[in-house]
Parts: structure tokens; sequence; C-alpha cells
């Protein structure tokens, strides 16, 4: 009797799991029912968040998400003038993010969700503004970028404070600053 007591709570705590947007997307579609406007129109905002589903990783989904950004970054350097176009990218994937980090707090009901990795993603190009790429200094940047973004030094801590978006995009960024600035030092330093 026990047993069948088990089985019967265990469907109900599976049904109180809140499933993940994916999971709850297909199961709107899959039973046939109309999706709500706003959850449709909030797909390609979640999808681009989330780092194409990056964000969902288990393991290191923030990592994860700044090592698109290097590949983003490593994208753009055959069009040049790196110190107009990673500039004028970081400030345009800066606003992006912005909107995109604000829509998807509200989606997940989280305050900087692990699973919003955009910000990541955004902020490693400002690693290298105005530095000559070299691929031990992209790996140093990730590195740095990566190390500042996890210890959060100040005032990083207190601007994710922020409310919306604007907390999520600008840790990353004052992070991707500092990572600039030691980059530079370990440049001039070591002449790397």
């Amino acid at each position: 009797m026990a047993s069948e007591h088990q089985q019967d709570a265990s469907p109900a705590a599976a049904a109180r799991k809140e499933p993940s947007p994916q999971e709850a997307m297909r199961k709107d579609s899959d039973a046939g029912e109309k999706i709500p406007v706003r959850r449709r129109r909030l797909r390609p905002a979640i999808a681009l968040a989330t780092g194409f589903g990056v964000g969902y990783s288990p393991a290191a989904p923030g990592t994860l998400g700044a090592a698109l950004g290097v590949a983003m970054y490593c994208a753009l350097l055959p069009f040049g003038a790196l110190h107009i176009t990673i500039p004028a990218v970081s400030v345009a994937l800066f606003f992006a993010g912005v909107h995109l980090s604000s829509l998807a707090e509200d989606y997940f009901r989280e305050k900087d969700c692990q699973r919003i990795v955009f910000d990541e993603l955004a902020s490693f190009p400002l690693s290298m503004v105005l530095i000559s790429p070299t691929p031990l200094r992209v790996a140093l940047a990730f590195a740095f970028n990566r190390v500042a973004d996890i210890l959060k030094p100040f005032p990083a801590g207190r601007i994710q404070r922020l409310k919306g978006g604007w907390g999520v995009m600008l840790d990353d960024t004052v992070a991707a600053v500092y990572a600039n600035l030691l980059l530079r030092l370990v440049i001039l330093a070591f002449d790397v």
C-alpha cells in the first residue's frame, strides 16, 4: 500500500516541478494548444539570451557563453578596423543584452539566472578592445574575463544588483574592463 502511495505522489511531484522553457514550449505545441502570444514572442529572445541553449549546460554555462564570445570576436577579425568594429559591436551587443536579459529574467523568474549567458558572450570582445589580437592574447583575455566575472571585483558585485538587464550586463562589462586592463599590464610587463 505504501508503494502505491509513493507511486501516486511521484507523478504529483513531477507535475509540480516547473519544466524547462523548451519542455514547456514543446508540451504546448505537441498538445495542439495555442501558445500565448507573449510566450511565442519570447522564443527568439530566450534562445539568444541562453546562447542558443548553451546556458542550459549543467557545467559552466557562463564559461561556455564566454567561449561563444571568443568565437564571435574571432569571426569579426577578418572585417578589419578593429579599433572601430569591436567597440561598435560591443555597444550594440550591450544594449541588446540589457533588453534580452530583462526579458529572460522575467521568463525564468530569477535575478541574473545562470541560464542567461548573453552577458558573457557580449562582454568578451570588450576584453580585447584596442589590443592587437594574437592567439595567446585572446586566450589570456578569456581567462582574465572569466576570473573577473567569477570574483566580481568592485564595483561589479554592487552593479549586479541593478534592476533587470542593466545589472546582468553591467557586471560583466566591468569584468571585461578589468580583463582588458590586466591584459594590457601583462603585455607591457612580459611583451606577449
